[in-house]
């Protein structure tokens, strides 16, 4: 293996570096204080700040060693620290690392650690050139699981009473992956179907702070460059498609022209990302109390609309049917209202998430199906 030591990693919502002590408040805040995370993990909650900022030193002096790979996660677009993932044990004979991460509970379910997971991976099976990355979880924490599984490992076992976290003795559940695997996932011949959700460019009433919903509000210039943009990024990510699926309404449709003119993908309409009617709530400031509140009653129809339920119903289906379909790849241009029932679809969350997901104009998201 050529070991090269924890380097920066760039996602498209994470920045991967070193810790530094100035890390300390934060991590303090975010981690080492919270018994929420630390229910399923070995280490021992910090009582104070000074702890973790004895805890940061050794940290630093361990990267002096270039088998050192432990990353802070941040927030590209705060600044935040939020979690960490590490590969502490590695085996040199047989080319392996085993990975551990921890994120705090205020992101958990928007899948943050499958990204940063999925990064380190590459990074190891690239860089470092290790044949098989593994971790384990504790069979009572499923979640952890998934969060393996949507990184692309696979689950090889359970060991009975072979480890010790914060909870006693536990039954532990292995996943692993191997460098062949990983590299013919990232040449598009893994058999699994995959999905990209761009939401479309800025409109006439996203810029007034008025929700759209199913009113057919046209792109702004800015909007128009977005699309442009987001064209081009498209085009930079080496994104293999087989085609674009794009909402009936022109913000959505002219987005996804302005893809297909870039890159070649065939485009073509889909009913069924047609935005939620929110009846009485359409033209009315976004971020409204009571709006807010009315999001998590799934089976309210706005007086006219169209409810959370029927939404999920037709989004749902369409996912399902792109599901059916081995190695092949969409592109889905649509909307805010859309872009939460689609992350629903492929991560767990509570009807408070739900209802506060959103993601900005013209970004990518990107899912695997299992």
């Amino acid at each position: 293996m050529n070991h090269c030591g924890t380097k920066e990693i760039t996602t498209e919502r994470l920045l991967l570096r070193r810790f530094t002590v100035a890390d300390a408040e934060q991590m303090y805040r975010n981690l080492n204080s919270d018994p929420e995370v630390n229910h399923f993990l070995t280490w021992e909650l910090h009582k104070s700040v000074a702890e973790t900022e004895e805890l940061l030193r050794a940290f630093e002096e361990r990267y002096e060693n270039p088998a050192r790979y432990c990353w802070a996660i941040v927030l590209r677009e705060t600044d935040e620290l939020i979690g960490t993932v590490a590969a502490p044990v590695v085996k040199e004979r047989t080319e392996t690392v085993e990975v551990t991460y921890a994120l705090g509970r205020a992101w958990w379910g928007k899948g943050i650690t499958a990204e940063a997971l999925r990064a380190v991976i590459g990074y190891l099976f690239r860089e470092v050139g290790v044949n098989r990355i593994e971790a384990a979880h504790d069979i009572n924490n499923p979640n952890s699981g998934k969060v393996m599984e949507k990184a692309g490992m696979r689950k090889e076992g359970v060991l009975r009473k072979a480890s010790r976290n914060n909870q006693g003795l536990i039954d532990i559940a292995i996943y692993a992956i191997l460098r062949d695997e990983w590299e013919a996932r990232e040449k598009g011949i893994c058999g699994h179907a995959k999905v990209y959700f761009v939401r479309h460019g800025e409109t006439v009433w996203n810029a007034a702070n008025k929700i759209c919903g199913a009113t057919d509000s046209p792109l702004t210039a800015r909007g128009l460059e977005q699309a442009g943009e987001v064209a081009e990024k498209v085009r930079a990510m080496g994104i293999k498609a087989d085609g674009i699926l794009y909402s009936p309404l022109s913000r959505a449709r002219d987005t996804a022209m302005r893809i297909a003119e870039v890159t070649g993908i065939p485009a073509r309409e889909e009913p069924r990302l047609f935005e939620q009617n929110f009846g009485k709530y359409e033209s009315t400031p976004r971020d409204g109390a009571e709006f807010r509140e009315s999001k998590k009653q799934f089976a309210s129809r706005y007086e006219g609309g169209e409810s959370m339920l029927h939404l999920a119903q037709r989004v749902y289906n369409l996912l399902d049917e792109l599901k059916t379909q081995p190695d092949k790849t969409y592109i889905l241009v649509a909307h805010n209202g859309i872009a939460r029932v689609v992350q629903s679809y492929f991560y767990e969350m509570t009807n408070d998430e739900y209802a506060a997901f959103g993601i900005r104009n013209c970004e990518v998201r990107e899912y695997e199906f299992k």
